[in-house]
């Protein structure tokens, strides 16, 4: 009889110990204690959804723009580009440098300005449209439909894409 109380009472406590492991979802530990045992469940420092440990801080993105500037010049059109800046005022003012350098200098004019996307322009034998889409692909069929709706031969002049950076 007492081996048999014996047996009972090993497997009694054997088999509490994944009762009280169970007992905390993953991802927290037992705590309280002292006594009276555990009393609740606290998370574990670090430990991320799903099962995995954190990867630190979010990222943070800084969002970039672009412009075009388009004017006329003793020998026609300029254009002025930017991309890449850290915001629409460095953007446009960019743009309208160069554009003003390509002999636009009193008719220069901010064409689109972007962030974040890209920006094109598409021109023809007598017309221009410029598009800002997410990707550059879309940006040009926009530009390119627009400009063919106007007038014939028209392809895009210019592209670029000023897409977010990670700053963290």
């Amino acid at each position: 009889m007492a081996k048999t109380s014996a047996f009972a009472t090993i497997i009694a406590i054997l088999s509490m110990g994944p009762i009280v492991a169970m007992a905390c979802p993953e991802g927290t530990v037992p705590v309280g204690g002292g006594n009276s045992g555990w009393q609740g469940c606290a998370p574990i420092p670090g430990y991320g959804a799903g099962g995995q440990a954190s990867s630190g801080p979010a990222p943070k993105w800084a969002s970039r723009w672009g412009a075009i500037a388009v004017g006329m010049g003793a020998n026609g059109s300029t254009l002025g580009t930017s991309a890449g800046m850290k915001n629409r005022r460095n953007a446009e003012k960019d743009a309208m440098k160069q554009c003003k350098a390509q002999g636009g200098e009193n008719s220069c004019r901010i064409e689109i300005s972007y962030h974040n996307q890209c920006g094109v322009i598409a021109w023809g034998d007598n017309f221009y449209c410029s598009a800002r889409a997410p990707t550059e692909r879309q940006a040009a069929e926009i530009a390119l439909e627009c400009c063919g709706e106007r007038t014939g031969n028209c392809r895009v002049f210019h592209a670029d894409c000023s897409y977010p950076v990670r700053v963290r």
